[in-house]
């Protein structure tokens, strides 16, 4: 059972939820799963991905990517 919305913004410590897989920058402690890092909780199907806010993010394919086109 997920705590937090896709696309939500998380803290350190922060509860997700429960039955989910953490997959990158969470953590499991007593069947619970937590945000290890400040950051945009991405949730895909029952996998849970947390972005950190920090620091350089390398889009992967089907991401969405908003910028400016200069010339």
């Amino acid at each position: 059972m997920l705590r937090i919305k896709n696309n939500e913004f998380v803290i350190p410590g922060q509860l997700i939820g429960s039955r989910i897989i953490c997959d990158t920058n969470c953590f499991y402690e007593n069947g619970k799963v937590y945000s290890a890092i400040q950051g945009i909780a991405r949730v895909i199907g029952n996998r849970v991905i947390i972005i950190p806010s920090s620091g350089t993010y390398v889009p992967k394919e089907g991401d969405i990517v908003i910028g400016v086109v200069k010339n």
